[in-house]
């Protein structure tokens, strides 16, 4: 990948972290403390592999145009990132799926990646991985780690 922009990243774009008001015309977002500088790509991959239910997203297509629409507002406020073409930033969101998918392996316990047990924690971390899988699969992360040599 050639250089590509950076900014600075919130690290937990989860919706637990954003309060929206009633008319949804103004948000706020907490939980700072994994802030830090990367490519745009990594909030909107982590966002979509953590919130987005399977039926939000069903096809490649579906990322494509969230990722033009993100990039439409990248360059309207950012000049200088519009050298950045719509491909390049498509196949970092790409990447940055197959990123957040090792994140949240890594993240679990090791006694946790069985999903074992019941309850909300099970609960969440199940649905946690398959939706990251759905994104793996969907944006087709097999030819990322192809063209890394992974």
């Amino acid at each position: 990948l050639r250089a590509r922009p950076c900014t600075v990243v919130h690290g937990d774009a989860r919706l637990e972290n954003m309060f929206f008001t009633d008319d949804a015309t103004d948000f706020a977002v907490c939980d700072w403390q994994l802030v830090q500088r990367a490519s745009p790509m990594f909030d909107v991959a982590y966002f979509v592999c953590l919130n987005a239910a399977s039926s939000m997203l069903v096809s490649s297509e579906d990322d494509r145009e969230l990722v033009a629409g993100y990039c439409g507002c990248l360059w309207s406020s950012a000049p200088a990132a519009r050298s950045w073409m719509l491909h390049e930033a498509f196949l970092d969101y790409r990447v940055n799926v197959l990123l957040v998918a090792v994140m949240v392996v890594v993240s679990m316990d090791p006694s946790d990646r069985n999903l074992s047990g019941s309850g909300r924690q099970v609960e969440i971390r199940r649905t946690m991985l398959e939706r990251v899988l759905e994104a793996m699969i969907r944006v087709d992360c097999a030819e990322i780690c192809k063209m890394l040599e992974l």
